[in-house]
């Protein structure tokens, strides 16, 4: 009888478990990404639902405001308002202007999105007269913290000294550096409601999408189960083929 070396019939069952195991568990993390994203979206759901908070300088420590509907008083600093580049709506591009809210009787602001405004003119770089309001007023928007993107800059090519500045992205640390009060670690989204102040706002909804994640889960573990098939399959083909022999 010819033995088939131990080594050369693991060999198949080890690669079968390795490539098994691994699949499993990208099925079991896509299945947990889909679970954190349907909480996610019951979250916002329950959160644009809720009454708007007020925020004030106080609010500058705290960390679970995301989505929230917020009420803050006090005036734009329109000396140091600025423009995020390549914007679209409706397919046109623009830009999107920003401004810091100071709160009544403090040295704390937080930064507002007011909507959307149209290029101008043919050179991107030249921007728009928008007009801000500066008297005292009551704004109302949500709480957003911007996903800082790795692979798009952040900071202006060219270092401009006078504002308004022009950027790729939002950069909440690059502002607060560039100025002498505290700035909150969000941004808030003027409501489209809000008619006083403002340009056009039309404000995406996440799209978080947990039904991807589970069509991902179930391709995991069917490449799982298919390899343990083909080995299973394999495995008796030779062994017929030993049994023959």
């Amino acid at each position: 009888m010819i033995i088939v070396p131990r080594r050369i019939r693991l060999l198949p069952l080890l690669l079968a478990v390795f490539l098994g195991a691994v699949f499993v568990g990208l099925g079991v993390w896509q299945l947990q990404r889909a679970e954190q994203k349907e909480q996610l979206q019951n979250r916002y759901a329950d959160r644009r639902s809720a009454p708007a908070l007020r925020i004030g300088p106080e609010s500058i420590g705290i960390e679970d405001l995301d989505f929230r509907k917020v009420r803050m008083r006090g005036y734009f600093e329109v000396r140091n308002q600025f423009y995020l580049s390549n914007k679209l709506h409706e397919h046109r591009l623009g830009y999107h202007v920003v401004a810091p809210f100071r709160f009544q009787g403090s040295n704390a602001a937080v930064l507002v999105n007011l909507g959307w405004v149209p290029h101008r003119s043919a050179d991107p770089n030249e921007l728009p007269p928008v007009v801000i309001p500066q008297a005292q007023m009551e704004l109302t928007g949500s709480v957003y913290r911007p996903i800082r993107n790795r692979f798009v800059e952040t900071e202006p090519r060219v270092r401009q000294e006078t504002w308004p500045l022009l950027w790729p992205q939002m950069n909440i640390q690059y502002f607060a550096e560039r100025v002498s009060y505290q700035v909150l670690p969000f941004i808030v989204l003027l409501d489209p409601k809000q008619s006083s102040v403002g340009f056009v706002r039309e404000w995406p909804r996440p799209q978080l999408r947990p039904e991807r994640n589970l069509g991902y889960a179930f391709q995991w573990f069917a490449m799982a189960l298919a390899v343990m098939i083909t080995y299973v399959v394999l495995g008796l083909r030779r062994r017929r083929k030993f049994l023959h022999s």
